[in-house]
């Protein structure tokens, strides 16, 4: 396939749009190397980052890898809810708040074994951090805004099948412990302020198949099972009168969504071109014995990514691509474009990508950049 039919493969699939919700926790996606080319790496092999997008891909590894990565947002959003009114019987979006943060995009270990492919991992698949500034409430200080997010360790195993002319079967199974962090802080209409935290764990699966019938072609298949938080903590608020303090308990529950991803790779040297498609189900439930924090209420993951690479030089890639976010509603929400480049020398595998919203009421020209090194040991 020629390099001009890629892009305009590109363009006719950035097109689509498909609908969810985009709250309190959301999955931009792991990986440098992956983000660099939209997140569309389902059907992609031999990069620890695999684990989180089809575990099947890990068997493309075929020497023991080492890979940290993280990321850092900047910029302002109004994502987030800013506090429950009851009055209204409604949330308030409040301003837009500060998106200032950073997290673990990837900490990896992979490992072949005769005909299998091990893999240990901790990332963060979920999460959202948005704050107002402080505020000072009858004498005490007050973060207003909210912190989300779940960190994720697992165990992942591959193994691959080779058939007569070259084509080639890769299965895999990634089995995960989530742990949820959440605090929402905010100053309301009838209690001057008040802050709750609690914490929890979920576990899940994700399983994959990758089929690669050429060296030109693949075609990826996961479904990613969904994990139950229950969480547990407390809230903080002061009475009416502003005289004394209550501390009370507070549980809640919120189900990830399932997830069915498939992906379709094309190869015409030195170009890689990818398109991705996320078929999502939720079951979103959250219990709490005070009406003004209702817990997480939704969980999502962007639809459809596409995305390219292209080997410049002997060791050195350009990559782009884009992921399409629609909150479900009449806002206006962005299209993410990604950039990125990789450079591998001596075993030393670096990435780094940038991911930028455009033409979003909401997003309001919010950055991510993520950073990774991987080293593969031997030749």
């Amino acid at each position: 396939m020629r390099p001009l039919a890629f892009i305009f493969l590109v363009l006719a699939c950035v097109g689509f749009a498909f609908s969810h919700e985009l709250n309190t926790l959301y999955a931009p996606g792991v990986g440098a190397r992956a983000m660099g080319m939209g997140g569309a790496f389902v059907a992609a092999s031999g990069d620890p980052s695999c684990i989180y997008w089809n575990p099947a891909g890990l068997a493309g590894i075929r020497k023991p890898m080492a890979s940290l990565e993280g990321w850092r947002m900047w910029g302002r959003s109004q994502v987030e809810k800013s506090y429950y009114d009851p009055m209204r019987e409604d949330y308030v979006y409040g301003p837009p708040s500060s998106a200032d943060h950073s997290g673990l995009g990837l900490a990896a270990v992979v490992f072949p074994v005769t005909q299998a492919t091990f893999a240990l991992s901790t990332y963060i698949p979920y999460e959202n951090s948005l704050w107002d500034g402080d505020s000072i409430v009858q004498g005490s200080a007050i973060r207003k805004g909210m912190e989300s997010r779940v960190l994720r360790s697992s165990f992942a195993a591959a193994t691959e099948v080779s058939f007569s002319h070259g084509s080639r079967l890769s299965l895999g199974l990634e089995v995960y412990a989530d742990r949820l962090r959440y605090q929402r802080s905010s100053v309301a209409s009838i209690f001057p302020w008040s802050v709750t935290k609690v914490q929890g764990n979920g576990y899940g699966f994700q399983s994959g198949i990758l089929f690669q019938p050429t060296e030109e072609a693949a075609f990826g298949f996961a479904i990613q099972g969904q994990s139950l938080l229950n969480a547990e903590g407390s809230a903080r608020y002061p009475s009416q009168h502003g005289d004394s303090v209550y501390v009370s308990s507070v549980t809640m529950a919120a189900k990830l969504p399932t997830l069915v991803k498939v992906g379709i790779r094309l190869t015409s040297k030195p170009l890689v071109f990818e398109w991705d498609l996320a078929m999502r189900t939720s079951e979103m439930g959250g219990r709490t014995i005070y009406y003004y924090d209702a817990g997480i209420p939704y969980a999502t993951t962007p639809l459809q990514r596409a995305g390219m690479e292209i080997e410049v030089i002997r060791g050195l890639w350009l990559r782009g691509g884009a992921y399409y976010m629609y909150d479900g509603q009449q806002s206006s929400e962005p299209v993410f474009f990604t950039g990125g480049l990789g450079l591998e020398r001596w075993g030393f595998h670096a990435n780094g990508a940038i991911e930028r919203t455009f033409g979003s009421k909401v997003h309001e020209q919010t950055t991510r950049a993520t950073l990774g090194l991987t080293y593969a040991l031997g030749k």
